[in-house]
């Protein structure tokens, strides 16, 4: 990519990536502050000059002694394999063989845009089964092998860090590691241009919940983001992020005082996706205490604002539910498909309120387009065996339960359901 089609808008940047991603669970990411650096360890960034194998490898072995001269590889009574030791040393900020990647595109893009503000960024995408050689480490290849095991020859690893913290799945990190540099023909790049990283990361922390609280969700990450060089900062995103932490954990009343600070915060023109995600989520909490009026007023406000917002016009036809406006819900369900035809969840209130209503027919469509947005999503299929059942169509409600069960086979609800659906097919052939 040349430095003429730097993106500027996170829909500039999933077009982008479409254009080059042909299967997602192949692929990793890594963000870059500027676009200049190498996609390198830090190992190699602390060695500098001239540098071989030789060396690379003596230097993580002598960081590896050195650390278990102090113990640090006693955990819990266990030992750690050189690989979680590694992975520990350079999650507290130690120089390793490690290169950072993501299974999130989202997130590479966020740390492309949070430092060098003067500088470009770029996001790095790279398909893994494109370099030469790639393993991927599971776990029973850490017991009982050092370092130098991983680093033979030119053999590359890929290693999913999901169980070594709650910042690695937070951020969803894979370490790639092996060789000194991945070279520059075994990736594309996406540029970021400097001038957006700011509104860019605004809009990822609002839209997606990206933020650095997020993504340093450890101890180590909230004392660094409170240390003393860090500003005290109460913008809108900071009441923002209260008010939607509040309101994962039920505190609903509160929450709404934050929501009413960040809509303050939030000026018009520059900001209307903010606001209106602040309306909307305003809403949620005023729907839970059920004030549906008054929610039903922050969804209007929301969709003046933004009219593209989905979300706005599918919690606004819930509440329209709840209130027993059934046609004004279903326009609202209907609307929000027509803005986000991807958006499964309208479907399958549209389609339980049309079961409700007794439109057996239409309910099992909207059904169909829901498996059609997303088939590997279990509730949809539940539903869609309930309306069934309930339409005397027990042997499809049973294949539509097997199916959300198989996706989910914690799902108690489907399994009560498909045990009563049996029963009433037995029933119904005596």
């Amino acid at each position: 990519m040349n430095d003429e089609n730097k993106i500027k808008t996170i829909k500039e940047f999933l077009e982008e990536l479409e254009e080059i991603v042909e299967q997602p669970r192949a692929y990793v990411y890594r963000g870059l502050a500027n676009k200049c650096w190498e996609v390198e360890s830090s190992l190699c960034r602390r060695l500098r000059k001239d540098f071989d194998m030789k060396e690379f490898q003596s230097r993580l072995e002598e960081l590896l002694v050195r650390a278990k001269l102090k113990g640090f590889h006693k955990e819990n009574s266990k030992s750690l394999s050189d690989l979680e030791l590694l992975a520990q040393l350079q999650h507290h900020g130690a120089a390793t063989c490690f290169i950072d990647f993501t299974s999130n595109a989202l997130i590479a893009l966020w740390f492309a845009c949070r430092e060098e503000k003067d500088k470009d960024g770029k996001v790095i995408v790279m398909k893994t089964d494109d370099l030469e050689k790639i393993k991927e480490v599971n776990p029973d290849d850490l017991e009982g092998k050092n370092i130098t095991n991983f680093l033979a020859g030119d053999q590359w690893h890929k290693w999913p860090l999901l169980r070594l913290g709650s910042r690695n799945t937070s951020q969803q990190s894979i370490l790639i590691f092996g060789g000194l540099k991945i070279n520059r023909s075994e990736y594309k790049e996406i540029l970021i241009d400097l001038s957006r990283k700011e509104k860019i990361q605004d809009e990822l922390q609002v839209m997606f919940g990206i933020s650095e609280d997020m993504l340093f969700d450890d101890l180590t990450g909230f004392a660094q983001a409170n240390s003393h060089n860090k500003k005290y900062h109460y913008s809108a995103r900071y009441y923002f992020d209260h008010g939607l932490e509040l309101q994962k954990r039920g505190r609903y009343e509160e929450s709404i005082e934050y929501y009413n600070k960040a809509i303050e915060l939030y000026p018009l023109p520059k900001y209307k996706i903010e606001r209106a995600s602040s309306y909307i989520n305003r809403g949620v909490s005023k729907s839970k205490l059920d004030r549906l009026e008054e929610a039903i007023k922050d969804y209007d406000e929301a969709i003046t604002i933004y009219p593209d917002r989905a979300n706005a016009y599918h919690n606004r036809g819930f509440v329209n539910v709840k209130l027993g406006r059934y046609e004004d819900a279903i326009e609202d369900y209907n609307k929000a498909i027509k803005k986000d035809p991807t958006l499964v969840p309208a479907y399958n209130d549209l389609g339980n309120l049309k079961a409700k209503q007794g439109k057996f027919k239409e309910a099992i469509r909207d059904l169909d387009n829901a498996i059609k947005a997303n088939p590997q999503l279990a509730q949809s299929y539940y539903h869609r065996g309930l309306v069934k059942a309930e339409s005397g169509k027990f042997r499809e409600a049973i294949d539509d339960l097997d199916k959300a069960i198989e996706i989910d086979p914690h799902f108690e609800v489907a399994h009560k359901n498909l045990k009563a659906v049996k029963e009433a097919l037995n029933k119904k052939e005596d």
